[in-house]
C-alpha cells in the first residue's frame, strides 16, 4: 500500500508558493533576507529557508508583511493571493493539528476588507492591495540608497540657509507650493522619487533622479522667494509714491 502524502499546512504551502516565486525570478535566500531587513524584520537567509519548508511558522505581523517583502526581493508584485496559490483546492491543517477546507480559509481572509468596504467589488479590492505594495516597494527601493534621516526642522534649517530666507518662510513656502500635508522639501522630493516611472530597483537611477528632483525643488523656491520679493517691491514702491 503506498504512503499517502501529508496533509499541507497553511504555512508549508505559504513556503512552497514563496520558494516558486523565488526561483522563478532567480533570487537567492539571501536577496529575500535582504528585503526582509530593509523591512524591519531579523529574517536570514536559514530563517528564509525555515519558513519555505513549512518549518517555521508566521505570525500575524510577519505574514501581512511577507507579500511586501517577497514584493520588494522580486521587484514584482506579489500578493497573499499568489502566495496562497492552490490554497482552495486543499483541505490543510493548522499546526494545532485541526483540518480546514482551504476555501473557508480565503474566505475567512477576505471577509475583514469586503466589510470595510462593502461598497467596492472584490477584484477593485484587489486592485488596492496591489497598488499600495507597488508604492511600498518603491518607497522601500528609494530608502535603500543614500538617504539622509534627519527631522524636519533640520531639513528646513537647511533649505532656509542655502536659499538665506527665514525658517519660517520655508514652511509658507513648502505648504503653498505643494500642499498643506507637505512637511518639508525633501518629502516633496520622495514623494516625486517614488511617485516616478522610473525603475528604482537600480541604485544609480535612483540617485541621478533624486538628484534631479532635489535641483528642480530647489530652483521652484528660489522662482518662488523672487516672484515674493518683486511683488514686495512693487508693494512698498507703490506705497511710497
Amino acid at each position: 500500500m503506498s504512503q499517502r502524502e501529508p496533509t499541507p499546512t497553511v504555512t508549508g504551502l505559504i513556503g512552497q508558493n514563496m520558494r516558486r516565486i523565488r526561483e522563478e525570478h532567480g533570487i537567492v535566500l539571501a536577496d529575500v533576507s535582504r528585503a526582509a531587513r530593509d523591512l524591519g524584520l531579523t529574517w536570514d537567509p536559514s530563517a528564509i529557508s525555515r519558513i519555505e519548508t513549512g518549518k517555521r511558522d508566521l505570525n500575524l505581523e510577519e505574514f501581512l508583511a511577507l507579500p511586501l517583502v517577497m514584493t520588494l526581493a522580486v521587484n514584482q508584485t506579489v500578493t497573499l493571493v499568489q502566495l496562497l496559490d492552490g490554497l482552495g483546492l486543499v483541505t490543510i491543517m493548522d499546526s494545532f493539528g485541526r483540518g480546514f477546507i482551504g476555501q473557508y480559509v480565503l474566505a475567512m481572509l477576505a471577509e475583514p476588507a469586503l466589510a470595510a468596504r462593502p461598497d467596492i467589488a472584490p477584484e477593485k479590492v484587489s486592485a488596492i492591495v496591489s497598488r499600495h505594495l507597488h508604492m511600498d516597494k518603491r518607497t522601500a527601493q528609494a530608502r535603500r540608497v543614500d538617504t539622509e534621516e534627519r527631522s524636519v526642522h533640520r531639513e528646513l534649517q537647511a533649505v532656509a540657509d542655502e536659499l538665506g530666507v527665514h525658517v519660517d518662510d520655508v514652511k509658507q513656502a513648502t505648504r503653498e507650493l505643494w500642499g498643506k500635508y507637505t512637511m518639508s522639501p525633501y518629502q516633496e522630493r520622495e514623494q516625486r522619487l517614488v511617485g516616478s516611472g522610473v525603475d528604482l530597483s537600480q541604485p544609480n537611477k535612483v540617485r541621478t533622479l533624486r538628484g534631479h528632483i532635489t535641483r528642480q525643488i530647489m530652483n521652484e523656491l528660489r522662482e518662488y522667494f523672487e516672484t515674493r520679493n518683486k511683488k514686495r517691491k512693487e508693494d512698498d514702491d507703490g506705497t511710497s509714491s
